[in-house]
């Protein structure tokens, strides 16, 4: 896979953000279970026969609309999403189950364009060794990630890059009737291998999804520039 496979197409961007201190946290799910968690239009993508579901937790920053300038539109906050992978057509994409994030207007912004699945919750995310991510709600997320340094190459991993070198997100709105399309443009991740203790976890829950029992594979990159286009139907 070249850099400009990963990268996808060039877009125009609506917004800009640079996604900081990202875990990945990967699962292998039963194909059946998770087919019929998406909508009709999309097809779920699998690896070697099996589907995945991921959790994602970041710092969002310098959230920037280009039509303003290179001044930020509001502060740095973190997010937590639980994802599947799909395709419709040649695209491959994810598909968020459910998305829990501090700040109120990101949230209901998102919600407004991209009929996204985002949550308002309270939570912590501490950047250290280990980082720490607390989300402070009834059924509360509590997870430490530690990176391992040990470097992953997604241009030689057939698996780390079906897991994170994605160029749009679907999301179903109208009950599902219709398929909005965001394409996503950034650079390869630094990925490095990770190791994850989760003490709990809402976000299965949140989504009617009961949490895998199997060992996770785990991932962690410091920083990408991403740009994020206009939402499209298809």
């Amino acid at each position: 896979m070249t850099q400009a496979e990963y990268a996808g197409p060039r877009l125009r961007a609506m917004m800009t953000q640079s996604w900081r201190d990202v875990a990945f946290v990967h699962w292998p799910v039963p194909v059946e279970q998770y087919a019929a968690r998406i909508p009709q239009g999309l097809e779920l993508d699998t690896h070697q026969g099996r589907a995945w579901v991921s959790v994602v937790a970041l710092s969002i920053a310098q959230i920037r609309l280009p039509i303003l300038g290179r001044i930020p539109i509001m502060p740095a906050f973190p997010e937590l999403n639980l994802r599947t992978y799909v395709r419709r057509g040649t695209r491959r994409g994810v598909y968020f189950f459910r998305i829990e994030a501090t700040n109120r207007l990101a949230v209901a912004t998102a919600r407004m364009l991209f009929h996204a699945p985002y949550h308002r919750v309270p939570m912590t995310m501490t950047v250290g060794a280990p980082t720490n991510i607390t989300t402070n709600v009834a059924a509360p997320t509590i997870a430490r990630y530690t990176s391992t340094m040990q470097p992953i190459d997604v241009t030689t991993d057939p698996l780390a890059a079906f897991l994170t070198a994605r160029t749009c997100m679907f999301c179903d709105y109208s009950n599902g009737s219709k398929i909005l399309r965001c394409d996503i443009e950034h650079g390869p991740w630094d990925l490095r291998g990770a190791a994850v203790d989760i003490e709990a976890h809402s976000l299965f829950a949140g989504a009617g999804l009961q949490q895998p029992d199997t060992e996770p594979i785990a991932y962690w990159a410091r920083e990408t520039a991403t740009r994020i286009a206009w939402p499209r139907r298809g």
